[in-house]
């Protein structure tokens, strides 16, 4: 047809990665970025890696923490209890 209008939607239009719009996501993190994903402090990242409970890795003199295994220990932490009202 002459003049229609291209009728693809968003999951059909192809999609070109530049480093503009291209944001890796992720799969490690030094240990105060983890600590700020998690919700803890630096000192609770390293104490955690220093007892063993978090697995760190070592690429020189850098720590890094993989992001499985800090979601790992997240859900290793306590629940809490709800209170009976």
């Amino acid at each position: 047809m002459i003049g229609a209008t291209d009728t693809k939607t968003a999951e059909q239009t192809p999609r070109i990665f530049t480093e503009e719009n291209y944001r890796p996501v992720p799969i490690a993190y030094p240990p105060a970025v983890a600590a700020v994903a998690s919700g803890r402090t630096r000192t609770r990242i390293f104490g955690a890696i220093e007892s063993g409970e978090l697995v760190a890795r070592k690429d020189g003199k850098a720590t890094i923490i993989e992001h499985d295994e800090l979601m790992r220990w997240v859900k290793t932490l306590p629940v809490v209890k709800a209170r009976a009202s």
